[in-house]
C-alpha cells in the first residue's frame, strides 16, 4: 500500500463513494485488522464516504471474516462501523457487497483487484524468477486436464532443481490441491496469479522484437512459411498464427499483425535462423513496431506440439501470453475461455486441443 501522509495508509482506489483497499494473500487477521483500523481513521475525516476492503487469494473464511467485523464494530463508533465493509474475492466473485451499488461497480472493482494483484506480484517476485516457469507448467497441465503431477515431473519438464520447485509450490500453495501421494495440481484456473504473470511476462521470457526497415519487409505469413521449411526443433510458432491455425480456427482477428515465435534456449538454439526468415531484419528500437517477436523459455522439455500441417506450435500458455503482450486482450480472453471450456471434454491421456 502507498503511505498516507497522516495515517500511514492510502486506499488503492476510489469507486463512486467507496474507498477501496486490496489485500492479497492474507493468511491471518493481523494485517487485516491494521487495514480496517486505518480505513476507520480515514472515514472519520470523510463523512460522505464508505470503505471496502477486498481480501483475495486468502485462506480467511467468510465465517471468520464476519466474526472479525462483529468484533471491530464493538469498538468503533456506529457511524463509522456501518460504513466499513469487507469482502472476499474468488475468481471474480465477491462473498458480499454493500447494498445499493451502481450497476458498473463490480466490474470497476475487479479492475482494481487485478491491478492490486499485479502490483503485489511485481513487488514480491523478481521478474526473472523461476517460480513463473513452474506456474506456467502448472497452468499448462490444468488447461489440458492432465491431472496431478509429481515434483519430479515438474523438475523434469522445467529443468529446475528440487529446492526451486519446492519453493514455487510453497508460493502457490493457496491455489493447489495436494494429494496424499504428494502429487499436486491447480484447484482452478489461477486468475490472480495469471494477472501477475501477464504483467511481467515480457521480461520473464526475455522477449526480443525485430523489424525490417528496408521498405520491403517480409510479411508474417511469408516468414511463417519460411520457418516451416527450416523445421527447427527448438523454435515454435505462437501468438495469432498459433491461435488461428491450431488452437482456435474461429479466432476473431483480421490479418496477422506480427509473427510470434517461442524459442527453447534450454535445448540450445542458433539465432542465425532470424536472418533466414528475413535477411534485412534488425532489432527493433524501443516503441518501434515489430513484425517478428521472439520469446525465450528455458526448459528441459519444450511442451511444443506438432500440428497436422507440419508446423511446430508453442504450448497454449505461451500462446496466451503472446496475445496479451500484443495487446490483443479480447482475443486472449476468447482463446482462454475456449481452452477452459474444452478442458472439460479432454481425457487424461495427454491429448492436446487442436490435435
Amino acid at each position: 500500500m502507498r503511505t498516507h501522509a497522516h495515517i500511514g495508509y492510502e486506499p488503492d482506489a476510489q469507486i463512486d463513494d467507496f474507498l477501496v483497499g486490496v489485500s492479497v494473500g492474507a493468511s491471518s487477521f493481523r494485517n487485516v485488522r491494521a487495514i480496517l483500523l486505518a480505513m476507520a481513521y480515514l472515514l472519520a475525516g470523510k463523512p460522505g464516504k464508505s470503505a471496502l476492503l477486498v481480501l483475495t487469494s486468502t485462506r480467511i473464511t467468510q465465517p471468520r471474516l464476519e466474526r472479525e467485523l462483529e468484533l471491530a464494530g464493538q469498538v468503533m463508533k456506529p457511524g463509522i462501523a456501518k460504513r466499513l465493509h469487507v469482502t472476499i474475492e474468488t475468481g471474480g466473485r465477491y462473498s458480499s457487497l454493500p447494498a445499493g451499488l451502481r450497476s458498473g461497480f463490480p466490474a470497476k472493482l475487479t479492475e482494481v483487484v487485478n491491478a492490486g494483484i499485479a502490483k503485489t506480484v511485481r513487488a514480491r517476485r523478481p521478474a526473472n524468477s523461476s517460480e513463473y516457469a513452474i506456474l506456467e507448467i502448472l497452468i499448462h497441465e490444468w488447461l489440458l486436464a492432465r491431472g496431478p503431477m509429481t515434483t519430479d515431473r515438474l523438475m523434469k519438464i522445467s529443468g529446475s532443481s528440487y529446492p526451486t520447485v519446492a519453493n514455487a509450490l510453497k508460493l502457490f500453495d493457496p491455489i493447489l490441491v495436494r494429494h496424499s501421494d504428494r502429487q499436486v495440481e491447480l484447484r482452478r484456473f489461477p486468475q490472480h496469479e495469471w494477472a501477475g504473470l501477464v504483467a511481467v511476462s515480457e521480461r520473464v521470457r526475455a522477449t526480443k522484437r525485430f523489424t525490417d526497415r528496408s521498405g520491403q519487409p517480409r510479411s508474417p505469413e511469408a516468414m511463417f512459411r519460411r520457418l516451416r521449411k527450416l523445421n527447427l526443433p527448438n523454435v515454435a510458432v505462437g501468438g495469432v498464427m498459433a491461435a488461428r491455425n491450431f488452437y482456435l480456427p474461429s479466432f476473431d482477428l483480421a490479418g496477422t499483425p506480427r509473427l510470434d515465435l517461442t524459442v527453447n534456449t534450454g535445448a540450445g538454439v542458433d539465432w542465425d535462423f532470424v536472418k533466414e526468415l528475413d535477411p534485412a531484419i534488425e532489432i527493433a528500437a524501443r516503441g518501434e513496431s515489430a513484425n517478428l517477436v521472439v520469446h525465450q523459455i528455458h526448459r528441459r522439455e519444450s511442451l511444443f506440439v506438432d500440428g497436422k500441417d507440419g508446423v511446430r506450435y508453442a504450448d497454449p500458455v505461451e500462446c496466451l501470453l503472446d496475445l496479451h503482450e500484443a495487446r490483443l486482450e479480447q482475443q486472449a480472453q476468447q482463446l482462454l475461455q475456449t481452452l477452459i471450456g474444452r478442458r472439460k471434454s479432454l481425457s487424461l491421456d495427454g491429448n492436446s486441443p487442436g490435435s
